[in-house]
């Protein structure tokens, strides 16, 4: 019985010690706010399965940013209990002294995404994972490269430009990750299933996501946007003083133009990177025809060459500059001379005088 006690005992205190970790952890973690999406974009022809994938599966309501709350954010994680896993997944947390019961049907409500019956990922870990070569076949259709057996991501420059557009939203406001310059596995994998258009609960997935702060790995606390809608729909108020967060400019052709450019500059350095898309329509931001961009090309050219000849004209006023300064050096050094010789006469008629006076003394005694 003593053993019994004293073993509860401990398991009460090893849940105190890491309750008091995790809140330190979500005091201190990243939180991550989700970008809007220029959905005009999406109706370019390389990046409209997106635009479908989205419109089909009814999540575009992901595409319109939101200010959120980063302090009730924090307060919504630190103060989760609860957590029921039993025919269906929720739990309970307290913001501004109000209980919130969190679950899917809520998530649902706040985001208009449909609530399915379907799982909450792609492709579960009890089934079987499509293979690297398979997921790089998606990612990177015709690319040839390949992911090593021994590396657990890949760089997001390995991903073709659409399906890239498509990563990057996915780590930012579906599964949130802190960094987006690789892409882990599972992300590939759940990446992956969305373009294959495999069915999947999207609100169960945000719910499940939530509570992966719980788990060692996960850094980061996501959906600050999602967060919010849930506390502007659940609060009865919210202090007019609490502090925003904006996020950051929305996901864009411009952004896969951005990263073109410097996958260019990694093919020019012998590196390895997947081919650009040689389509007119990604090749200006603000979708643009041929035409137009030429019209802007020399628009541009006319620019340079205006600051050419403003360059010209400063270079030769730097000139008459160099010519003044070469000419007040000569001017002060005739000064200087001419102060010298004045003031070495004084000195010799100085000495002058002081020997007369000296030679003068001499002589009288």
């Amino acid at each position: 019985m003593e053993v019994s006690v004293s073993g509860s005992t401990v398991r009460r205190k090893c849940a105190r010690e890491e309750k008091a970790i995790l809140q330190n952890k979500i005091l201190t973690g990243n939180i991550v706010i989700e970008r809007g999406v220029v959905q005009s974009d999406l109706l370019v022809k390389p990046f409209r399965f997106i635009h479908d994938i989205f419109r089909n599966n009814q999540w575009t309501s992901l595409f319109t940013p939101v200010d959120a709350y980063p302090r009730l954010v924090q307060e919504f994680y630190y103060n989760i209990e609860s957590i029921k896993k039993t025919h269906e997944l929720s739990f309970k947390t307290k913001v501004l002294g109000n209980t919130l019961t969190v679950n899917a049907t809520l998530i649902s409500e706040v985001t208009g995404i449909p609530l399915t019956n379907e799982k909450v990922t792609p492709y579960l870990h009890t089934e079987p994972q499509p293979p690297k070569a398979d997921i790089m076949a998606v990612l990177n259709p015709g690319g040839g490269l390949e992911w090593d057996d021994n590396k657990s991501n890949i760089p997001i420059g390995h991903v073709r430009a659409p399906e890239r557009l498509l990563t990057w939203i996915v780590m930012q406001n579906i599964w949130p990750i802190s960094r987006n310059i690789h892409v882990p596995f599972d992300r590939a994998i759940f990446i992956c299933g969305i373009i294959r258009r495999v069915l999947f609960c999207l609100c169960s997935h945000f719910l499940l996501t939530m509570l992966e702060l719980y788990e060692e790995h996960s850094i980061v606390l996501p959906y600050e946007g999602l967060i919010t809608k849930i506390l502007k729909a659940k609060l009865p108020s919210i202090p007019t003083n609490e502090r925003l967060d904006i996020p950051e400019g929305p996901f864009g052709k411009g952004m896969v133009m951005k990263s073109n450019a410097q996958l260019q500059r990694f093919q020019a350095q012998g590196d390895h990177a997947p081919p650009i898309i040689p389509d007119p329509q990604v090749a200006s931001s603000s979708g643009s025809s041929v035409s137009d961009v030429s019209t802007q090309l020399n628009e541009i050219i006319g620019l340079l060459r205006s600051q050419g000849l403003g360059i010209e004209a400063f270079n030769t006023r730097l000139g008459v500059l160099e010519k003044d300064v070469h000419k007040s050096r000569l001017h002060f050094a005739t000064f200087f001379l001419q102060i010298n010789g004045i003031w070495t006469c004084d000195l010799c008629a100085s000495l002058c005088y002081i020997y007369i006076f000296l030679g003068f003394i001499f002589c009288f005694d």
